[in-house]
């Protein structure tokens, strides 16, 4: 998501067509909350700039890895091997058969 799709004033997100999973534009409405929490993440940015950004400025591409090792941490679900079912860390292969990470929810 970009800078620019991101109106604080009235308080929406833009998604354009094209730009969303099913193509669908669509605008989302933002709480009190999520216009505090953007606003900072979007202080001092270009329009054409990532919303989401780490401290050296590469962009934050996906959530997922980050929201798993959160959820198993505080004990809602479980992060296993999608083939051997063995307890991993999301984002790293199976140290015992290679394979990849399935998160289940609790």
């Amino acid at each position: 998501m970009r800078v620019e799709q991101v109106d604080l004033v009235q308080k929406v997100i833009r998604l354009e067509p094209g730009t969303t999973k099913n193509s669908d534009g669509r605008e989302v409405f933002m709480t009190d909350t999520v216009r505090a929490l953007l606003s900072a993440c979007i202080q001092g940015k270009a329009p054409d700039a990532q919303v989401f950004t780490r401290p050296n400025g590469s962009p934050v591409r996906d959530f997922r890895v980050t929201s798993e090792r959160a959820c198993t941490r505080i004990g809602v679900g479980q992060t296993v091997c999608a083939d051997c079912s063995e307890p991993m860390d999301s984002g790293k292969a199976c140290p015992k058969c290679r394979s990849h990470a399935l998160h289940i929810p609790g």
